[in-house]
């Protein structure tokens, strides 16, 4: 795990581009073969239907939540690798994806622990009664990673989980939203063997400075 979420787990939000390259390549070959096919009448209607609904009632409730421009302090906790707490400031952008249907987060902090540069972007999984969620981020060898266990609402707080093997042993982490205002919220960040204690890693203090409607 090497990301905001993953990477500070390590220390003590996936195919989507594929799939965009993919679809337009394949497009381009048809259009060139003269094959496209126009979609039957039923495939239209109900991709109609689909771009006249709603966005989740989830996804409103979460958008409405954490939606705006946020200052962030960083604080971050003593480890094996770094046995003096650390600082740093940053900012995190919350706005609506595409038919506000997602909510998509922008992430930026620089402090003890270097610069780190993220996006995150949840969505509503009707059939698995979870948001789904992807993070990728420039600490990620990957690139991306999608948190196995999303998040959901507990109370009024959002849980993000997740969870990795290290070495043999089951690693749980677990990103908790609490405190949320209209001014302000709390992350924390936590890891811990499965079935044991979990260790708070890092605490993240956001303050809203604007709108996601200032988002330039």
């Amino acid at each position: 795990m090497q990301t905001r979420r993953r990477y500070w787990l390590n220390r003590s939000l996936l195919g989507f581009g594929l799939v965009v390259c993919t679809s337009s390549f394949s497009s381009s070959q048809a259009q060139t073969a003269g094959s496209v096919l126009p979609a039957a009448s039923g495939q239209k209607a109900v991709s109609q239907n689909s771009e006249n609904a709603q966005p989740a009632r989830e996804m409103e409730q979460l958008a409405k939540a954490l939606s705006g421009i946020w200052s962030i302090a960083v604080h971050t906790e003593p480890n094996e690798s770094s046995p003096k707490d650390g600082k740093g400031r940053g900012e995190e952008i919350w706005r609506r994806g595409p038919g506000g249907r997602s909510l998509i987060e922008e992430y930026h902090s620089t402090g003890d622990e270097g610069m780190v540069s993220g996006l995150g972007v949840l969505w509503w999984d009707g059939a698995g009664a979870k948001f789904q969620v992807t993070w990728c981020d420039n600490k990620t060898p990957s690139g991306c990673a999608v948190m196995k266990g999303g998040a959901k609402w507990d109370g009024s707080q959002l849980v993000i989980e997740d969870e990795q093997e290290v070495q043999g042993k089951k690693i749980s982490f677990r990103e908790v939203f609490s405190e949320i205002t209209e001014k302000s919220f709390t992350q924390n960040l936590y890891q811990g063997e499965r079935g044991g204690t979990a260790k708070r890693l890092v605490t993240i203090t956001a303050t809203k400075m604007g709108t996601s409607n200032d988002v330039k």
